[in-house]
């Protein structure tokens, strides 16, 4: 447990039944794997204080409350937690599958994945605190009932990202916000999603207001795309498959195909995450103009950190393209923690960008360059001082 300020770095915290980590204070956690560990809440971290989490994996934790992590917090105290660049994967809870974000928790997650988590309700997020979603991948995450991605009953913003492929046994695939806060939806993708009873991608209600906005909510497998009993905006240059979602504002498509839309499954395209890329033709390109929404040239930029309408073939085109993904366009930048990061989530068959990462690595293998890896790393810290408080040492039964 602890009550001051605390680095876990470069190491592993594996195997407790009571919980990896319990924080009331300062906590950062890097380039760290926590996994297969088990708690009443917060199997691999419980927070009720500040935490950072980067450049690490969190993975097949359990718990009632957030099998991976707990961001706590009560009418009277609040906590904090960041998530960048980490992978959160096969965890499982009754209540958030990866994440559980109580009252006056403040969550942001950023350039990371979360895959494969399961929960009764949230398989990938169980929010009712504030959550921001940004650059980020939420697919293959199940719910036996309700918001297999993400279920919030309260403040969330989802901008930049991707939602795929997950699954709820009710209602609410990708989202379910069924509890009178307010929810964003920004520039991101909903594909691919399913939910029995309905709302495919988004079920929203309870007096709960959504708003929508340069995002494609279209080609989910079962449960249309939206079903909606309290309020429900389009704010414009948004897709829908049918007309469940009701998007009539400017810029709205209704009623696009599958071949209309032209969207790749969920791949490894650049950046941190893995997207869903639009293939040329399609009714997402070059869609919003200069000006309008958001979309300038310099400043826009996509999921993989690519520039949009930046005027070239290479640079996104005239004008911005709805969704999480631009196309004809790269992230200027490719670093050795984008790779290690989209090699951390699970493929869907290769990609050029795999083949560009492979033959990378390979070139880098043959000049005798050796990098570390998730599966090299130091398996426990040397001893840390923090700045407050004695020396600790991570290992198994922390």
């Amino acid at each position: 447990m602890n009550v001051g300020r605390m680095v876990v770095e470069s190491s592993t915290v594996t195997g407790n039944a009571d919980g990896g980590i319990r924080n009331d204070g300062t906590l950062s956690v890097e380039n760290s794997t926590l996994s297969d560990n088990s708690a009443f809440q917060g199997g691999s971290i419980s927070n009720l204080g500040t935490l950072t989490v980067q450049n690490s994996t969190i993975s097949g934790n359990t718990a009632i409350f957030g099998g991976g992590i707990l961001i706590g917090g009560t009418l009277t105290t609040s906590s904090t937690a960041t998530v960048q660049n980490s992978t959160l994967d096969s965890n499982s809870a009754l209540y958030g599958g990866s994440i559980y974000a109580s009252t006056n928790g403040e969550l942001t997650v950023e350039d990371s994945t979360i895959f494969g988590n399961s929960a009764l309700y949230g398989g990938g997020i169980d929010n009712f605190g504030t959550l921001t979603i940004q650059n980020s991948t939420v697919s293959s995450n199940s719910a036996t009932h309700s918001g297999a991605g993400i279920i919030t009953g309260n403040s969330l913003i989802i901008q930049t990202s991707t939602l795929s492929d997950n699954i709820a046994g009710t209602e609410g695939g990708a989202i379910f916000s069924g509890g009178g806060g307010t929810v964003s939806v920004q520039n991101s993708t909903l594909s691919g999603n399913s939910a029995a009873d309905g709302g495919g991608a988004i079920s929203n209600g309870n007096s709960a207001t959504l708003t929508v906005q340069n995002s494609i909510v279209a080609g989910q497998t079962a449960g249309g795309d939206c079903t909606n009993t309290a309020i429900l905006v389009s704010n414009g240059y948004n897709i829908e498959s049918a007309t469940s979602c009701g998007f009539t504002s400017a810029g709205d498509q209704q009623n696009v195909s599958s071949a209309s839309l032209n969207l790749s499954p969920l791949a490894s395209n650049g950046g941190p995450t893995q997207t869903m890329a639009l293939y040329d033709p399609s009714v997402a390109i070059d869609q919003i103009p200069v000006g309008v929404n958001g979309c300038e040239p310099g400043i826009s930029i996509d999921q993989r950190g690519a520039p949009r309408a930046g005027g070239t073939p290479t640079t996104g085109g005239s004008a911005c393209d709805v969704g999480a993904y631009e196309y004809a366009s790269m992230p200027t930048a490719v670093t050795m923690a984008s790779l290690d990061a989209q090699g951390a989530s699970p493929a869907s068959g290769l990609s050029v960008w795999d083949a560009l990462a492979a033959a990378a690595i390979g070139a880098a293998a043959a000049l005798g360059i050796r990098r570390r890896s998730h599966t090299d790393l130091q398996l426990f810290s040397e001893a840390h001082t923090p700045r407050c408080g004695p020396p600790y040492r991570v290992r198994p039964g922390i």
